[in-house]
């Protein structure tokens, strides 16, 4: 292992501007944040995109979350000032929104995931923008499902994964995992205005579900 990062330290790297790069005449490079702040894509002319977790067919990615930024902020670059550039259920969103435009842009664009290109004895063929729109949508429902949850009263995000998700996904790690995902679609919620904290722990719902229209006017940089 310490041979591995000698040679690594050796390698050079060069700072790639923008979140669309072109690395050569017929490859094309795409930053895609949000599932993780360093997300890229690899797109091929009109022929192919390496899309890798961004987005998978038959199962929804999950995003990251905004709070997870001062731990990275020192060692991202200058251009990423705030949360949301590169992390969070807002930055993915966006993300989505560049993928659906790319998919209406090349229709016949082959996507390759990094899961599920084949399972269950089929091939996970993706069409990019409807998949891109469908899984937009699967945030929509599931933030309508939260506020649902949070009519009973103010709870944990962990309170609310239990109340939201079958107990058989929750086993194991299985609650941590449902808890960063309501927390990233809260995070959503209170800049949209649908919810606050009580304290650090306790989100309670404000009555108001803007959430939709805030979604639906995040621009796709």
């Amino acid at each position: 292992m310490p041979e591995y990062h000698r040679e690594r330290h050796a390698l050079r790297t060069n700072r790639l501007e923008g979140l669309r790069f072109p690395l050569d005449e017929d490859i094309t490079l795409h930053h895609l944040p949000g599932h993780c702040p360093d997300a890229l894509a690899f797109q091929i002319g009109s022929e192919a995109l390496i899309v890798g977790d961004t987005l998978l067919p038959d199962i929804t990615p999950h995003p990251s979350q905004e709070a997870f930024y001062p731990s990275t902020q020192s060692i991202l670059p200058s251009d990423f000032r705030i949360s949301s550039d590169s992390y969070g259920l807002r930055a993915y969103i966006r993300s989505l929104k560049r993928l659906a435009s790319l998919g209406r842009e090349f229709p016949r664009m082959r996507v390759l995931a990094a899961h599920r290109l084949f399972y269950n004895d089929r091939w996970g063929t993706i069409e990019l923008e409807k998949r891109s729109e469908e899984i937009i949508e699967h945030h929509l429902q599931r933030c309508a499902s939260i506020l649902e949850v949070l009519k009973s009263g103010p709870k944990t995000a962990e309170e609310i994964a239990r109340a939201y998700y079958e107990p058989k996904l929750l086993k194991g790690f299985g609650i941590r995992m449902a808890e960063n995902e309501i927390k990233s679609h809260l995070e959503l919620l209170e800049h949209s205005g649908d919810i606050h904290w009580s304290n650090e722990e306790i989100a309670s719902a404000t009555g108001k579900t803007d959430f939709e229209d805030y979604i639906r006017r995040i621009e796709a940089v």
